[in-house]
């Protein structure tokens, strides 16, 4: 039969009074001390055995108090850390925007595609004679343009020409495609010029429609560049009157420039294949 005093104590235990329980179970070891002959062994095992159940009792009290501490101030403020004071603690950063790490990409540099040009096939007599044309052509387009007589004019031109002639004979194929047309619009103005001073300088009448003296020649090379003026009905020559004609002086000077600019031209898509 168990001893009234555990039954109490074990009562006071499961209502969470340890303390009581404890003092319940002094009191009985005392009473049962006192009761036993001081010579009796047994009260001194009875009493060490009494002394591991309080020893027992004690821990257990106190661990139990401790969790019942702990349980009762889970709902107190800073029970949550109180109760994992091992955890680790992460702090957590406001919430704010995040500028994004920008990785560039890499740049390829890449090479166009071209159609490359063709390879120039040009001899030496062509090159040295190119040379020549181009440096005479430049010359004659400035004597022109600063002043010229007719003598020098004639004599340079047809050294240019002369040139001109014979390079074209040995032309590369697909060499400087374009250029022999500007070049042979360039000579034609500059014989166009020559020819109406010479007309000039020989006293003839200037070109005048539908075709008197070479009219239609300047006119299908030149066109609206031209200077055009219109004899008086009254002029001395009956079939002249209300004619068109080209005066002299001024439409040389627009055949000048205007083989010039051609020339240039040539010239210029020349200088891109040809160094």
């Amino acid at each position: 039969m168990e001893d009234p005093a555990v039954v109490e104590a074990k009562r006071l235990w499961a209502q969470k009074q340890p303390g009581e329980a404890v003092r319940v179970l002094v009191t009985r070891i005392n009473e049962l001390n006192a009761a036993v002959p001081k010579r009796q062994a047994f009260p001194f095992m009875l009493a060490g055995l009494l002394g591991g159940i309080i020893i027992t009792v004690l821990v257990g009290g106190i661990l139990l108090v401790a969790f019942d501490l702990l349980g009762e101030n889970n709902d107190q403020p800073g029970a949550a850390i109180a109760s994992n004071v091992t955890e680790t603690f992460t702090p957590i950063s406001p919430t704010r925007t995040l500028i994004p790490t920008w990785t560039p990409v890499p740049t390829i540099t890449t090479i166009p595609s071209s159609t490359p040009a063709p390879a120039r096939d040009t001899s030496d007599i062509f090159d040295a004679q190119m040379t020549q044309l181009l440096e005479k052509g430049s010359l004659l387009g400035a004597m022109t343009s600063q002043g010229v007589n007719y003598i020098n004019y004639e004599r340079q031109l047809v050294e240019v020409k002369g040139t001109y002639d014979f390079i074209s004979t040995i032309w590369p194929s697909g060499f400087a495609l374009g250029a022999q047309e500007q070049f042979d619009k360039a000579f034609e103005g500059w014989d166009l010029a020559l020819e109406l001073w010479g007309l000039k300088l020989d006293d003839m009448d200037n070109p005048v429609e539908p075709n008197i003296n070479g009219y239609l020649r300047y006119t299908d090379y030149a066109g609206d560049e031209l200077y055009i003026a219109v004899h008086p009905s009254n002029f001395i020559v009956p079939e002249y009157r209300d004619k068109q004609y080209l005066p002299f002086d001024e439409n040389i000077g627009i055949l000048f420039s205007l083989g010039s600019e051609y020339f240039e031209a040539g010239q210029k898509t020349v200088l891109t294949e040809w160094p």
